[in-house]
């Protein structure tokens, strides 16, 4: 049974608190827990973890930890670390027929600033490009709940000069099932994504994509809904090449490995960025050993460079 949303917002809120993330940065325990699911602040670091993940046959999905931005600027910065970490992929031959691709969070495309959807249209479209060149994808990633309607937006823009361009949806938003319904019609590659309380509105919405002919990738990393998910889609024979498990970086490694070594497609995301601490109390909250991993991290308070 997984943890209950109170716990996971309690343990998300007690590692954003400045104290503790001042200790992970500060000791040597803190920084490997940070390092074992954020492999660091720069491209190259995702990039070295996309090659670890690939070794065992698996796939990976690149996302930048960063605050929202506030200027042009901000955007610009986006784009260039995408780009950065594109060219990283293609040198390691990581990139080529969507082995490895991008994610980016609605929210970091500009949709805030001035210009809103039109200014974050132009820095998708740029990512969407910089992706193609090498040979593989954009995805855009788990939007908020007041960002549902843009997300569909870019990605339906996008998807008439690069149809492989993905959209995420998140179980728990609502009408999720129509959504997915609304993106499968148009055979939109559909990243489903598990969230606490809707694992009915998952299931349901699963069951709309095998019926249809989206490409689908399943992110969850509940060992139950893993099952669920293996029932129906060997229920209605789906091929293997038309959907994909996605886990993070970090969590539940074996059983990936596990999943791939049965020849399926399993796909981790893989993050970077300095701001990394929203991100590491969600992976942490969502196991009932991740606060017991946080506070052995406090037997050991030697110094060293900051994660």
């Amino acid at each position: 049974m997984l943890p209950s949303g109170a716990w996971q917002g309690a343990v998300a809120r007690i590692v954003a608190a400045d104290p503790v993330v001042d200790h992970l940065r500060a000791t040597e325990a803190g920084r490997g827990l940070v390092r074992r699911y954020v492999p660091g602040r720069h491209p190259a670091d995702a990039v070295e973890a996309a090659l670890e993940v690939r070794r065992t046959h698996r796939w990976a999905t690149l996302v930048r930890l960063a605050e929202p931005p506030t200027s042009p600027e901000d955007v610009a910065k986006t784009i260039q670390a995408y780009a950065a970490a594109l060219r990283l992929l293609a040198r390691d031959d990581l990139a080529r027929g969507g082995r490895a691709t991008i994610t980016v969070l609605p929210q970091a495309l500009g949709l805030a600033l001035p210009g809103g959807r039109g200014r974050a249209l132009d820095a998708a479209r740029a990512l969407a490009l910089a992706a193609a060149e090498v040979d593989t994808s954009l995805v855009i990633g788990r939007p908020e709940r007041r960002e549902v309607t843009a997300g569909r937006w870019l990605a339906e823009q996008l998807r008439v000069d690069f149809p492989a361009t993905g959209v995420s949806v998140r179980a728990d938003l609502p009408r999720c099932e129509a959504v997915v319904a609304a993106l499968a019609e148009s055979a939109t590659p559909v990243v489903l994504i598990a969230a606490q309380g809707a694992d009915r509105a998952f299931v349901r919405s699963l069951r709309v994509l095998v019926d249809s002919a989206s490409p689908m990738t399943l992110a969850t990393s509940d060992p139950r809904l893993l099952d669920i998910v293996t029932a129906v889609v060997r229920g209605q024979d789906v091929p293997p090449e038309r959907f994909t498990f996605q886990l993070p970086y970090g969590v539940r490694a074996e059983l990936q490995r596990r999943i791939a070594d049965r020849g399926h497609h399993v796909r981790v995301v893989i993050p970077w960025g300095r701001h990394w601490s929203a991100y590491l109390g969600r992976r942490l909250g969502e196991r009932h050993t991740g606060a017991w991993q946080l506070a052995r991290t406090f037997t050991d308070r030697g110094l060293g460079p900051t994660p």
